[in-house]
């Protein structure tokens, strides 16, 4: 599968992106200005150095797992890449509804993420016809924003920024 992240207004969009293993995602710069995309993540670490407005890098990611994406020029910019080793995932609406399709019978458990949550995980039995109705919560409320690092672990600089 071939997915893209945008680098626009000092911000990649989307956010989350759900992809399965194996995908390619392109980081396209939008902005007049250069930037350095990268993970530190053990599943699918990558560097795409600095690159400038029109270049389109991308990165295959062949790990399943959770992949934290940063801008090296810009501490405010964050994206995740939430790589799945199955057909079975869905990315919510903003209303929170989803739909896993073709999944067949069986007994299985279903994991819910949320970047500001910890993970909730619930078994679930699926007959063959109708599916059941499926709630799931997951709680924010103990959140607490921590700065990320650059991609050599070190704090980003404060002063001296020009944009």
């Amino acid at each position: 599968m071939r997915a893209e992240i945008t680098t626009a207004e000092k911000q990649f969009s989307p956010h989350v992106l759900v992809v399965p293993v194996g995908s390619s995602i392109s980081f396209p710069n939008h902005d007049p200005f250069n930037h350095n995309v990268f993970s530190l993540s053990e599943e699918n670490p990558f560097d795409l150095g600095l690159y400038g407005r029109g270049e389109t890098p991308a990165v295959a990611f062949e790990r399943a797992g959770i992949v934290r994406v940063y801008c090296n020029v810009h501490s405010q910019m964050s994206a995740l890449v939430v790589v799945r080793d199955n057909p079975w995932y869905a990315q919510p609406a903003s209303d929170g509804s989803f739909t896993i399709s073709a999944v067949p019978p069986g007994r299985y458990t279903i994991h819910a993420w949320h970047e500001r949550s910890a993970a909730v995980s619930r078994p679930i039995v699926l007959p063959a016809g109708t599916l059941p109705k499926l709630e799931l919560q997951l709680d924010a409320r103990g959140y607490r924003f921590k700065p990320h690092l650059n991609k050599f672990g070190r704090p980003y600089p404060q002063q001296g920024r020009r944009y």
